[in-house]
């Protein structure tokens, strides 16, 4: 009976590790991008996914599953402009993980 209840006890806290890094986003952004990028006097955030790169009228992407860390290759739109972010709900093909992205533009304050 003990060994039952350990059993569940690890669980129950494998559990909730995995909960907490999916919710910190510890796996939301695939390495060698950035979360928010500066071009010129305007800077760009990103939620859900990293930012590539940025040019004049142009910014390149890339996501990473917070489930299974599957990354599909990178995606180019338009820059986002004030008060229309870039927003795109993605399901992840390897494991049927929703996650939204939000690119959008930051006004200074």
């Amino acid at each position: 009976m003990k060994l039952t209840n350990t059993v569940g006890k690890l669980m129950a806290v494998a559990l909730m590790v995995g909960v907490v890094l999916i919710l910190c986003g510890c796996h939301g952004r695939p390495a060698g991008t950035m979360k928010t990028v500066t071009l010129g006097a305007q800077t760009f955030q990103a939620t859900g996914a990293g930012m590539v790169s940025v040019e004049a009228g142009k910014l390149t992407f890339k996501i990473k599953c917070a489930l299974c860390g599957y990354e599909p290759d990178p995606i180019t739109i338009d820059t986002p402009v004030a008060g229309k972010p870039y927003v795109l709900n993605w399901v992840c093909p390897k494991c049927g993980h929703k996650q939204k992205i939000v690119i959008q533009l930051i006004m200074p304050s």
